[in-house]
């Protein structure tokens, strides 16, 4: 069990707005003892507390960074070896850096290929664009709120 939380501003950047940042994270603190992390990109803000079960190394840490791009993930991928099969360039053992690569590569397609139950937000900073999922039962629970 991992806590994920974000903030995505359309027309602003958000280090000038946001100044919550360790409040968020201590709200999140009881869904992740071993990790607790926040990143600030361009229009987005991204936090993770981390249960570390799949990849104990800090090698899945989150939020998982990569090309400019973020993942901040809770749940288990079942399948996620045999998805690793067919991507390069994976330094970890976990499914984070699987879904974060399969992202990269496919975008929104590969939520039909994946079987498990997550819940996930990806943000682009190049393209500034942010991807929210789950799985297709919503086991993982995913809430948004949008505002002015």
């Amino acid at each position: 069990m991992c806590g994920i939380a974000g903030i995505f501003y359309f027309n602003k950047e958000v280090a000038k707005k946001f100044n919550g940042f360790h409040t968020v994270l201590e709200k999140l603190k009881h869904r992740g003892p071993d990790h607790q992390n926040y990143i600030v990109a361009k229009n987005c803000v991204l936090f993770h507390t981390r249960l570390s079960i799949l990849d104990i190394s800090t090698a899945s840490n989150q939020p998982f960074i990569k090309n400019n791009k973020y993942l901040s993930y809770n749940g288990e991928i079942f399948n996620y070896k045999e998805l690793k099969r067919n991507l390069s360039d994976i330094n970890s053992t976990g499914d984070v850096e699987v879904l974060h690569s399969l992202l990269n590569e496919n975008n929104p397609a590969v939520l039909n290929k994946i079987n498990g139950f997550f819940a996930f937000s990806y943000y682009d900073e190049i393209k500034n664009e942010l991807l929210l999922g789950r799985d297709r039962l919503g086991i993982k629970p995913l809430y948004y709120y949008k505002d002015d």
